[in-house]
């Protein structure tokens, strides 16, 4: 059971995604399984979205969310939050 779940907003970050969700499935596995994350790509114009999509399929403690503008570090963590 997910006690938390950390958003990390990224953009243009296509060459280090795969480092990225290698560790967050370490930190997942660390935490039993108790810690998740969702990965915000907030806009990219590189290669990033075709990278996320590659990376999380079929791994269940990172969700993926899309935005196809730029909404600033903060606006990628609002859009996931609500707030």
């Amino acid at each position: 059971m997910l006690i938390a779940e950390i958003v990390i907003p990224c953009f243009n970050e296509a060459r280090n995604l795969t480092k990225l969700v290698t560790e967050c499935e370490k930190v997942t596995k660390l935490s039993g399984d108790q810690v998740g994350f969702i990965l915000v790509n907030n806009g990219s114009t590189d290669e990033s979205e075709e990278k996320f999509l590659e990376l999380v399929e079929g791994i269940n403690c990172i969700k993926y969310v899309s935005l196809t503008v730029n909404q600033g570090y903060g606006g990628g963590i609002r859009i996931v939050t609500g707030k």
